[in-house]
């Protein structure tokens, strides 16, 4: 199928970026907090990470039936750079909380992204079918 590879590509990149991430920060919490701090900070993590598909289930959904779906991935793709900057900036400087900061922002943007992506692949893979 034409296109698959760099669809395919940039799943991994999205998935890649946003696991490391949270394996890292998650790996930060254990060897820097214990105790009550280090349980009460990993799930403040997971929330970050889960709760921005929860609260933007309905508007990630019309930013993708109302703009095109490779413009919002376009989009969404340039901002997880930016984000992944950020946090990478934020560990090299030893900004742990800005690191943090930037989880909540990882989620927004995967959020907005996965409506968009997973319309894009069944628009594809039904126009791939009926030809």
């Amino acid at each position: 199928m034409k296109g698959v590879l760099p669809y395919l590509a940039a799943l991994f990149l999205n998935a890649f970026t946003d696991l490391g991430h949270k394996i890292l920060i998650q790996n930060t919490l254990f060897k820097v907090y214990d105790n009550q701090e280090q349980i009460i900070l990993t799930a403040i993590l997971n929330a970050f990470i889960l709760l921005p598909f929860i609260v933007l289930f309905t508007p990630a959904g019309f930013l993708s039936q109302r703009f095109s779906r490779s413009h919002v991935m376009r989009y969404g793709a340039l901002s997880a750079i930016f984000i992944t900057l950020g946090i990478t900036l934020a560990y090299y400087q030893g900004w742990f909380w800005c690191a943090f900061g930037f989880t909540l922002l990882l989620g927004v943007q995967a959020a907005l992204y996965s409506p968009a992506k997973y319309g894009y692949q069944n628009l594809n893979l039904k126009c791939n079918f009926l030809t």
